[in-house]
């Protein structure tokens, strides 16, 4: 597998450069209503959330997978808020935060295909282990500054399209409680199956946390119809990600901290608006979130030898981790002035 092609490099380049100056332009333009002490109309959202997905951990050998962790968020419920401030014309500036319920948000499954690792044979999966993942905490937030242009309506209805580019942060936590192991490796074999003897594990096994910072660059087409009722729908782009995340081993006493960068977003969304007066706007949306492809290096640390090792993606080994979710939200928009 190549990690990244030179002409992925050179998209992801140009596409920096195209962020950069693009913020560089819209940053002007704000600094100039507020030069000009124009008054910006605000409102505060607050909101409820419910996702459903996937949170993904890997980890390569010979740029096949060795190990794969599918820890569940269905669901995962969290509240938050948001705050818009927008000039007459058409700049706006958004700010959003949320925070989840610590909470059972099903399972964690993990995979192992060892068999590549000691005998170098791309076969069948070795291991299996299922316990309960707890989330201990998560949250996410995300600043967006965009512009709005008029693209044609009239009558009863109004079209209009607003780029945008921000920055997006993503934090979560789980411990792995219970469950239960199968590993080929204790019975003599060298291929999992659904027949192997169930190993019981109490408390918690294994901890991991994900960190994710990543540049935005969104559209959204709105519909607007006299009727109070609003149509959007939107796409967030992001060719490059970097990926923070610790994977804690309580019972082997190993720690693994990883570090990966490049990858890509992916998230469509849907939103329905209904003014129900004159500043108080229901409203009602849905995306669809995927990342992949990162990889990066991983620190393999000995927590009683305090020792320390690297495995890099280079070398066809390392981490990767990715992101599926299907996202609900419901709130309120107050109009302050």
């Amino acid at each position: 597998m190549r990690i990244v092609s030179p002409c992925t490099a050179g998209i992801r380049t140009t596409f920096i450069r195209m962020i950069c100056s693009m913020m560089l332009l819209v940053s002007a333009a704000a600094a100039r209503n507020l030069a000009a002490m124009e008054a910006p109309s605000f409102s505060a959202s607050p909101f409820f959330e419910a996702t459903r997905g996937n949170a993904l951990e890997y980890v390569y050998y010979n740029d096949k997978f060795l190990s794969e962790l599918i820890w569940d968020m269905k669901p995962m419920l969290s509240a938050g808020m948001k705050a818009d401030a927008e000039w007459r014309n058409g700049v706006s500036i958004s700010v959003e935060g949320s925070l989840a319920v610590p909470m059972n948000t099903g399972i964690m499954e993990d995979s192992d295909w060892f068999n590549l690792y000691y005998y170098n044979q791309d076969t069948e999966k070795t291991n299996f282990s299922r316990h309960e993942a707890e989330l201990l905490y998560g949250g996410s937030l995300e600043a967006l500054i965009g512009k709005t242009f008029k693209a044609g309506g009239g009558g009863k209805r109004d079209i209009s399209v607003t780029p945008a580019l921000g920055i997006r942060y993503y934090r979560w936590k789980w411990d792995a409680n219970d469950g239960y192991t199968q590993y080929a490796s204790d019975s003599g074999a060298y291929v999992w199956s659904e027949d192997l003897p169930k190993t019981p594990i109490y408390g918690t096994g294994i901890s991991y946390e994900q960190q994710y910072l990543i540049p935005i660059a969104a559209v959204r087409a709105d519909l607007s119809f006299s009727t109070n009722l609003k149509i959007s729908t939107s796409v967030a782009l992001s060719p490059w990600l970097y990926c923070y995340s610790i994977d804690n081993h309580h019972l082997t006493g190993y720690d693994y901290h990883d570090i990966m960068t490049g990858g890509y977003l992916l998230e469509p969304a849907l939103s329905l608006e209904w003014t129900a007066a004159s500043k108080v706007v229901p409203f009602l949306s849905l995306k669809w979130t995927q990342i992949g492809g990162l990889r990066g290096k991983t620190g393999e640390i000995n927590t009683a030898a305090n020792t320390i090792s690297w495995s890099y993606a280079e070398d066809g080994a390392g981490p990767g981790a990715g992101l599926e979710t299907a996202v609900f939200r419901a709130g309120v928009a107050f109009a302050l002035n």
